[in-house]
């Protein structure tokens, strides 16, 4: 094995083993403790519903993406144990994946789940585990749900240690040494919501295609193959999760600094002329912007066109439904009594996703500051404070001096330094971030939120060379612990840890 993989393989290796110890005592907590919501019997792996939308002339493209025959639709026979076993580990949104996954958007709620993970799940439930199902004695087969699920936890389990290794990759493009950069995928493999990442959810996933996508963006070569292939894998990940769409910041932010490059080229004489004049300048800038707005148009593109569908095909429906000589007044009746609200307006400025939230799981701008949920906000209070802590000393560090004159200095050497302005992104991105966790979305989840951030392992496993912050990171990893093994703990039981 060459020396170079050698801290590659030992984080493939820690990650594995990760995923192994986190699956482990997640299934022993759920063996031994009760479940506190019986909710988990609503995964009782019935057949899909006659109207479910599976494409055709009345549903939406992301309904024909999960079209199946009729036969598809039933359930085979036998399973026994090992159906028991996977109904008892769908929990929480791995409820509503399983569903997607096996009978597609059957209900408005569902429309909260972006497609790209149940899609994934599918493939592979049908690619795979159906032939594979077939060959078995039937006490051995697995449901078309439950297949749905155990492919659910395979993948999971398998995009985490793949998200591992991108997440090396990244750190050591960001000029982090091989101890650094093992370090912090360490940190990453029993991060505070590490039980996530062994379960049906998307984070695993969402953060393969995140942190390849970055390792591709940052790539100082600027090659059209790097820029391909980034803007694809963080279009990827818009379809996983809605806050791919913030990724656009990180993007906008890259070609700014190119654009930085050109002008203090051209002003301040770093970079040879070469005989350029104004008009050259001026085109290498618009090109930047250009290039800016076509990545962010691809990266928010699937969000806008998954809301546009069921705007169009879902409204056109169920208005048909209710009948077209529907009195207006009663209409709106109808649509409010089936909270379907979202379809008032123009379908080409979609606001369902919006709507769903807003109604089901009550986000937005400080919907969420109630007395009833503080609770909620002293589960979120440590990872907001590991954050504020680590993104103050993260902002301190890239812009150091008390004197506007030392900061503006300390810009310009930041836009010189590719690797360490990269990072300072990341870090902004990670503000945008943690804003949204505090001011609009459901604060209980900010923990799985923000474990998305690649800065929060690779700040922390940086500050193990400070010794006056030892006492910090000494509470910042036992504060992953706690979470980790909590989360263990309390998810597969159904008790609040969403």
């Amino acid at each position: 094995m060459r020396r170079t993989s050698r801290p590659l393989f030992a984080v493939l290796v820690t990650a594995t083993a990760s995923r192994l110890a986190t699956l482990a005592l997640t299934f022993a907590c759920d063996y031994l403790v009760t479940d506190f919501d019986s909710s988990s019997a609503l995964v009782d792996f019935h057949e899909c519903y006659d109207d479910a939308d599976f494409g055709g002339e009345r549903g939406t493209w992301v309904g024909s993406l999960f079209a199946a025959s009729t036969t598809d639709r039933g359930e085979p026979s036998g399973g026994g144990a090992l159906n028991e076993v996977l109904r008892r580990a769908v929990v929480w949104d791995g409820v509503h994946f399983v569903r997607i996954c096996q009978c597609g958007y059957e209900f408005d709620n569902q429309i909260a789940f972006l497609p790209l993970w149940p899609l994934v799940m599918r493939t592979l439930q049908r690619a795979v585990l159906v032939p594979l199902s077939a060959l078995l004695p039937s006490e051995l087969r697995v449901s078309r749900a439950a297949g749905c699920a155990l492919s659910g936890l395979v993948l999971s389990n398998l995009f985490f240690v793949l998200s591992a290794a991108s997440l090396y990759r990244l750190a050591r493009r960001l000029g982090f040494g091989t101890a650094l950069a093992t370090q912090a995928c360490l940190l990453y493999a029993f991060n505070p919501a590490s039980v996530f990442y062994s379960s049906i959810y998307t984070e695993s996933l969402y953060n393969l295609l995140h942190f390849e996508a970055l390792f591709h963006l940052f790539d100082d070569r600027e090659s059209a193959s790097a820029l391909l292939a980034s803007t694809a894998l963080l279009t990827l990940a818009t379809f996983a999760r809605s806050n791919g769409i913030l990724s656009c910041s990180i993007v906008f932010a890259v070609r700014m600094r190119e654009a930085l490059r050109i002008l203090l080229g051209r002003v301040l004489a770093t970079e040879p002329r070469g005989g350029e004049g104004g008009t050259g300048v001026a085109a290498r800038l618009m090109g930047q912007g250009l290039l800016a707005a076509a990545q962010c148009l691809a990266v928010v593109s699937p969000f806008y066109f998954y809301q546009v569908s069921f705007q169009l095909g879902w409204c056109q429906k169920h208005g048909e439904a209710l009948g077209n000589g529907t009195d207006p007044v009663e209409f709106r009746a109808e649509i409010d009594k089936m909270r379907f609200g979202w379809c008032e307006g123009s379908p080409l400025v979609p606001k369902v996703y919006r709507f769903i939230q807003a109604s089901y799981w009550d986000v937005g701008l400080f919907k969420f500051y109630k007395a009833s949920q503080v609770p909620n906000f002293l589960l979120a209070a440590p990872i907001w404070s590991c954050s504020l802590f680590e993104l103050s000393e993260a902002i301190r560090d890239a812009l150091p001096g008390d004197s506007w004159g030392a900061k503006l200095g300390a810009i310009k050497s930041l836009v010189s330094d590719r690797q360490d302005y990269e990072l300072f992104v990341l870090c902004l991105h990670w503000v945008l971030m943690l804003a949204v966790s505090v001011l609009i979305m459901n604060v209980q989840v900010s923990t799985r939120f923000l474990s998305t951030c690649a800065p929060l392992y690779l700040i922390t496993a940086r500050l193990t060379g400070k010794k006056d912050k030892k006492a910090h990171l000494v509470w910042v990893v036992r504060f992953f612990a706690l979470y980790g093994i909590l989360g263990c703990l309390l998810y597969p039981n159904f008790l609040p840890w969403v």
